[in-house]
């Protein structure tokens, strides 16, 4: 029985864990008539979710994410056909060199939907605003 219990207690540890291998989003395709500028526009105006945008640059934009005591900082580095989102730094998120807690990737590829539904309103002719910051919720910033 004791065994049994111990067994359990490091199964049950080992399911709790937060370290998940930090994920990158690598040369994703911009769409189709969208330049390198109008790119750097709809990534600065993607803010719903609380992103903070800063060029750091020509073809490089710093991404920061404020969670309560919880920051994500990402590089999304782009060119005239491509872009990618890699990991940069982190404050209380458990970073442990390439892992991460599971939050964190959720932001990332949330960040990244966020960018392709922008690109795509911009290439329909949308304006460049496609995720304006007024929307009031942020369903996808809870830390467990």
């Amino acid at each position: 029985l004791r065994t049994l219990t111990i067994l359990f207690v490091l199964l049950f540890s080992l399911g709790c864990a937060t370290g998940h291998p930090i994920r990158n989003f690598e040369s994703q395709p911009i769409a189709d008539g969208v330049s390198s500028d109008r790119f750097a526009q709809v990534v600065m105006s993607t803010t719903r979710r609380g992103w903070v945008f800063q060029r750091t640059g020509p073809d490089t934009i710093l991404g920061t994410l404020l969670v309560r005591s919880h920051e994500a900082r990402v590089l999304i580095q782009y060119a005239d056909n491509s872009y990618s989102i890699r990991y940069e730094d982190s404050v209380n998120l458990g970073e442990n060199g390439n892992t991460i807690h599971r939050n964190y990737n959720i932001w990332v590829k949330n960040l990244n939907a966020d960018i392709r539904r922008g690109m795509l309103q911009v290439a329909s002719g949308a304006p460049a605003a496609a995720t304006p910051a007024s929307t009031g919720s942020r369903p996808d910033t809870t830390i467990q």
